[in-house]
């Protein structure tokens, strides 16, 4: 035979190693250089090339993205960690705020039941007052002349003048007069 007719054997492929021989078909082939920098794919018998099935690629992929989420829900969980000691420290802030409110209206509450009582003995004393003027109004207007009548004296008025606004006798003038002098020493 001569060695044109020969073809050569192209590159031995592994066999599978699957339990399902229906994965066997979707068989991938990795370079000996690629597992030696990972470290971690079965490698053939022939040490050539490392023969990887369809299946258990799947399988790394999902073992590969579910240590990205794992990673990523580690990400979100110190994020929600930060997010809620950040709301409680504002729960904490709000909380003192409404405690200073409170007070604050408490004393607002205590000031009005003071006013409420001191307007209570403003408006007695007004009436009491009111009262006074009113017994003071009807008191005998003889009273009410003989007080106008001292007044007079005090500002100086003569006793004429004295005897015809007031409308009282000469001698009761007279004893107003002389009663003044007296207390003022003239």
């Amino acid at each position: 035979m001569s060695h044109r007719g020969r073809q050569s054997p192209g590159p031995t492929v592994p066999r599978c190693k699957s339990r399902d021989p229906s994965l066997c078909r979707y068989r991938i082939i990795i370079p000996v250089k690629w597992c030696e920098m990972v470290n971690c794919l079965p490698w053939s018998a022939a040490g050539k090339s490392l023969v990887m099935s369809l299946m258990e690629l799947v399988i790394y992929a999902g073992l590969g993205l579910a240590l990205v989420l794992a990673l990523l829900a580690l990400v979100i969980v110190i994020r929600l960690n930060r997010q809620l000691r950040e709301t409680q420290r504002q729960q904490t802030v709000t909380l003192s705020q409404l405690k200073r409110a409170q007070m604050a209206l408490e004393e607002i509450r205590s000031a009005n039941v003071g006013m409420g009582e001191k307007l209570l003995q403003l408006e007695q004393r007004t009436v009491s007052l009111a009262n006074r003027q009113e017994e003071l109004a009807q008191q005998d207007p003889e009273s009410r002349l003989y007080s106008r009548a001292l007044k007079m004296v005090e500002l100086g008025a003569d006793i004429n003048e004295v005897i015809r606004e007031c409308e009282i006798p000469r001698a009761e003038a007279e004893l107003l007069f002389t009663m003044h002098r007296q207390r003022h020493g003239r």
